[in-house]
């Protein structure tokens, strides 16, 4: 188990993250409660704050999971319920697309998505760093992610809009990936 200090940091940032108001520039802003969330990662760490989060403005969230789904289930319990647990690999493209199926059969049409997977293998001296650990990143940190919206943004424009935010998580000092999908009789915002 993570020390509380570790809880209460992934709590503050997912706090950033879920805003009432979109105040925070990269923060999803609910000003109404989204109906179905998916949470790509959400059975440990940020992205489970994400997630109880999420369930605390009014959404049903698909908590994904790779491996651990005793963690999962234990996230949808804290959660009252109120969503699913869907396995899969976030780097599969298979997966990814029966996650999707998953979400939209079980809870209805995804509105909101979070791709938080990612996974990082501390800080490697670049001369110790191997091919298959960097392909292991790029698979889930950059794959996953287009993966993810390539299979998730139709799902969501088919049902008249949604929103997407991608960060990740567990790549200390990475880059974060953020797109936003509004429906078509808004602008999206523009980049400054």
């Amino acid at each position: 188990h993570k020390d509380v200090s570790q809880l209460k940091l992934d709590e503050q940032i997912a706090r950033l993250i879920v805003s009432d108001d979109g105040a925070h520039g990269d923060s999803v802003g609910l000003d109404e409660p989204p109906g179905a969330a998916q949470v790509t990662g959400g059975s440990r760490g940020i992205g489970r704050a994400i997630c109880l989060m999420l369930a605390e403005h009014g959404a049903k969230v698909a908590v994904n999971y790779v491996s651990n789904e005793d963690a999962a289930k234990e996230v949808l319990e804290l959660m009252g319920g109120a969503g699913c647990i869907v396995q899969g690999d976030q780097s599969s493209p298979e997966d990814v697309s029966a996650m999707v199926a998953t979400v939209t059969d079980t809870l209805g049409p995804i509105d909101l998505l979070v791709n938080n997977a990612g996974i990082a293998h501390g800080f490697i001296p670049i001369q110790e760093l191997t091919g298959e650990l960097l392909d292991q990143q790029m698979n889930v940190n950059v794959k996953g992610v287009m993966f993810g919206m390539k299979h998730q943004i139709p799902a969501m424009k088919a049902s008249g809009g949604g929103a997407t935010w991608e960060e990740e998580a567990d790549a200390p000092g990475a880059a974060a990936v953020h797109a936003r999908l509004v429906p078509a009789e808004q602008e999206p915002p523009e980049e400054g």
